[in-house]
C-alpha cells in the first residue's frame, strides 16, 4: 500500500485525494451513527446535512453516552480529539479538495506538513472505533427487536387463551 511505502515524494502526491476520502468517510459514518443511535434510543431520526464533522461528533457523542453509559470515556476523548484535529485542517470539506478557496485564499495555509502514515494510522483507529460502535448498535437493535417480537408473541398467545 502506498501509505506504507514511506517514500515522501510519492506520498506528497496523494495526500489531497487520500485525506478527502478519509474525511468523506468520517462525515458519512458520523451521520449514519447519529441516525442509528437515535433509532436505538427511540428518538426521532433526523437526517443531517452539512459537512462539519466537529458538529456531527458533538451530536453523536451524547447519544453514545446515553446509549452506552459504561462506554470508555477515554475512547470517546481520543476519537473526539482526532476528529477535532481533522476538522481544524478541513472545517468544511473544501481544504483537501481544492488548492484555494472561492475567495482566492490558499487552503491548508497553516499546515506545513502532514505525515500521511501517521494520519492514516490515526484514521484507521477512528474507523475501527466507528465499526465497533456500528456493530454494537446493530446488535442492540436486533436484541431489542427480538425482545419486542417475543413480547408480541406472548401477548398473542395470551389473547388466544382468553
Amino acid at each position: 500500500m502506498l501509505a506504507d511505502s514511506r517514500n515522501v515524494r510519492d506520498l506528497d502526491t496523494v495526500i489531497f485525494p487520500f485525506a478527502t476520502c478519509w474525511r468523506h468517510y468520517v462525515e458519512l459514518q458520523l451521520k449514519s451513527l447519529i441516525a442509528q443511535c437515535q433509532e436505538l434510543l427511540d428518538l426521532p431520526v433526523k437526517r443531517r446535512g452539512g459537512h462539519n464533522i466537529e458538529q456531527l461528533w458533538s451530536e453523536l457523542r451524547p447519544l453514545l453516552v446515553q446509549a452506552y453509559p459504561g462506554e470508555e470515556k477515554r475512547d470517546l476523548s481520543i476519537v473526539g480529539r482526532l476528529l477535532t484535529q481533522f476538522a481544524q485542517m478541513d472545517p468544511d470539506s473544501q481544504d483537501f479538495r481544492y488548492v484555494e478557496r472561492r475567495d482566492g485564499t490558499p487552503t491548508l495555509a497553516d499546515i506545513a506538513h502532514i505525515d500521511i502514515c501517521d494520519f492514516h494510522e490515526a484514521m484507521l483507529a477512528v474507523a475501527n472505533y466507528f465499526e465497533a460502535i456500528d456493530s454494537a448498535i446493530d446488535h442492540d437493535k436486533d436484541t431489542k427487536n427480538e425482545a419486542l417480537q417475543y413480547e408480541w408473541e406472548i401477548q398473542q398467545e395470551y389473547e388466544q387463551e382468553m
